[in-house]
């Protein structure tokens, strides 16, 4: 059996949903493990980096996640390539004193370097006001830029609020491109999960989500208690003593969601997250997908464990009825969101 539940996404600037995703192509001490944000995968660092490539690459650059510090150390650096020279910007953490500072890179450390940033090898260039992060505690932190010698600017994100606006030199010579962005953690000095790299310049973004007002048009799925299928999975935070469950291959349920919370802007996509276990040793797989116009639009295949409940999100960038981007208001209003078993 498998139970189900929709959880909120947490982002401000939404790059991660444009389908703009680098990947991770390089790491030094890093591992992927368990015992991220809403029980995902994370990576732990022991004195470390994680390299990613940006897609289509630019001078605009941005990252984010759920970021976890624990000592002070080097937080994140935007860079040409992984030489001494490469570096152009990076973040630095003080846990002592809860202060993240914006640094350009002087060409004399590799941004594979992890420990925390230091005259003269960088310059700072701002920081935030003391006692913005604690050791130890989940952080969603956004880092958004554009590289130039003299218009460079470069956002910094906490929780969703700004903490860091500078304005001005951001590029450290050469081609101004932010081909690679690292991740870092010196000894047990930080951990993240979540992470996505992007270069669109789209400007901020507003992440709302949409929680089950009504049941929908599926309705194969048991429930833990009661008739309806909606209250059972429309918590703000997880409630795993409620829930939505089933043993049959195929089985499907969809719920109507609520609208969207500003009716003005444009939709760059929509997100569906289940947050499920399995209930028994046997094979477990399912699918979220939207139903739109009487026809349902899958994901692909999650697989969820034995062991503990976990994230399951995938996202639709383009609009999957006729396969563009042109999202509208009313489709994203009028989708149904559902689970099927699939094996």
């Amino acid at each position: 059996m498998s139970n189900i539940k929709l959880i909120d996404s947490h982002s401000h600037y939404a790059t991660a949903l444009l389908g703009s995703i680098g990947k991770m192509i390089a790491t030094g001490g890093a591992s992927i493990t368990t015992g991220g944000v809403n029980n995902n995968s994370r990576l732990a660092f022991s004195n470390g980096y994680a390299a990613f490539a940006v897609p289509s690459p630019s001078a605009y650059f941005a990252l984010g996640g759920y970021w976890k510090p624990l000592i002070a150390s080097k937080v994140m650096e935007v860079a040409e390539n992984a030489a001494a020279a490469g570096g152009h910007v990076a973040l630095g953490v003080n846990v002592t004193t809860g202060v993240i500072t914006l640094y350009r890179t002087a060409a004399t450390t590799a941004p594979t370097d992890y420990n925390e940033p230091a005259v003269p090898n960088y310059v700072p260039l701002a920081s935030t006001a003391a006692s913005t992060v604690t050791a130890s505690i989940w952080y969603g932190l956004e880092v958004i830029g554009y590289l130039h010698d003299t218009n460079g600017w470069v956002h910094v994100y906490v929780n969703g609020n700004l903490v860091i606006d500078f304005h001005g030199d951001t590029r450290n010579g050469g081609v101004p491109n932010a081909n690679i962005l690292y991740i870092h953690g010196d000894s047990t000095g930080a951990t993240w999960s979540g992470v996505w790299v992007g270069s669109d310049a789209e400007g901020e973004l507003r992440v709302d989500p949409q929680f089950p007002t009504a049941n929908g048009s599926d309705r194969d799925w048991a429930r833990s208690t009661g008739t309806d299928d909606y209250p059972l999975v429309n918590e703000v935070s997880a409630d795993t003593t409620s829930y939505l469950t089933t043993s049959t291959v195929g089985a499907r349920t969809s719920l109507v969601k609520e609208v969207l919370r500003h009716s003005s802007g444009q939709v760059k996509a929509i997100q569906v997250t289940a947050y499920a276990i399995k209930m028994d040793a046997g094979p477990c797989g399912f699918k979220t997908y939207l139903l739109m116009g009487g026809t349902r639009y899958y994901s692909s295949e999650f697989f969820p464990s034995l062991a503990s409940w976990q994230g399951f999100p995938y996202c639709w960038p383009l609009q999957p009825v006729n396969g563009t981007p042109a999202w509208t208001q009313t489709d994203a209003n009028n989708a149904e969101v559902g689970i099927e078993r699939t094996t």
